[in-house]
């Protein structure tokens, strides 16, 4: 669909607001799902959970992807393991690990809302001596670029950033050449 002005717009990364405009956007629950499988085949049960920012769509998918994946495993989270940032951020991830370490909860893996979050997770273990992976297994999400760099290797949801692009120039062309259809709405496309 069209914005204002009749201007062709798609809108890449999440969900619009705007129920007449078309987005494209990753699978967040289906990533989390994944990363959750990958926690509980390795034998992780005492999970903690470091979400993105609850004010952001990806911060509350891959939360509440998270906590779905969780409960159909049957694994429970305990409240002091799961910590809201306020950013995507590095040092938001310290502050959230510390907190982790603080709360007197044991865990044996952390799910992170972005690699930024794992990154500054990863960070305070390291500090605190705890051996990651071999003590404590972190994941991310995103795959940016350079995290094939770190040291340990991060597990991480990859998110399909080219074929979200290829999606969105193919609804955009729809808009432009008038084959979009006439369904009212706009359509949104997950990518996996």
């Amino acid at each position: 669909m069209r914005a204002s002005r009749e201007v062709p717009v798609v809108v890449v990364g999440r969900p619009a607001q705007a129920t007449s405009v078309d987005s494209v956007a990753d699978d967040d629950a289906a990533g989390a799902l994944l990363v959750v499988k990958h926690c509980v085949s390795l034998g992780h049960r005492r999970i903690a959970h470091i979400a993105g920012p609850a004010d952001t769509s990806t911060g509350r998918a891959r939360s509440m992807g998270l906590h779905q994946a969780l409960a159909r495993l049957g694994v429970t989270i305990a409240p002091a393991l799961d910590v809201v940032t306020d950013t995507y951020a590095i040092a938001e991830g310290v502050r959230a690990a510390r907190r982790l370490l603080m709360s007197g909860e044991p865990f044996s893996a952390v799910v992170t809302g972005n690699d930024l979050l794992a990154l500054g997770a990863i960070d305070v273990l390291r500090e605190n001596r705890i051996d990651c992976p071999a003590q404590v297994s972190v994941t991310g999400f995103n795959d940016l670029p350079m995290m094939d760099r770190v040291t340990p290797a991060l597990t991480t949801v990859r998110v399909p950033q080219y074929a979200m692009g290829r999606a969105a120039a193919q609804l955009l062309m729809d808009q432009l050449l008038g084959t979009h259809g006439d369904a009212p709405g706009a359509q949104v496309r997950h990518v996996v």
